[in-house]
């Protein structure tokens, strides 16, 4: 049970390691993340602490931030270096990859 709450059985969660990343390149803080995406300021503090949310939370984040839930799931990058979006990643299926 998370403050008075209980969470719904089966409900899937998710680290978000690469959230606070993503707002900070979009310039926004936790609650301006929060409004635009819908959801409790708590959620956007918790997912950043390393807390896990729920995988409806992370999609609305997801989306108000303008990539995929994926990249919220994925470690932030180390200091001077660049995360890829998830979107530009290459096709493997892809006969000539970008060069």
């Amino acid at each position: 049970m998370l403050a008075g709450r209980s969470m719904a059985a089966g409900a899937a969660t998710v680290r978000t390691p690469g959230l606070r990343y993503w707002r900070t390149t979009r310039a926004l803080l936790q609650a301006e993340l929060a409004r635009r995406a819908g959801v409790n300021l708590s959620s956007v503090s918790r997912g950043e602490s390393g807390w896990p949310l729920r995988l409806n939370i992370v999609r609305a984040l997801a989306e108000a931030l303008e990539v995929q839930p994926a990249d919220l799931m994925r470690p932030a990058p180390a200091e001077g270096q660049e995360l890829r979006h998830v979107a530009e990643e290459p096709d493997p299926h892809d006969p000539e990859p970008p060069t």
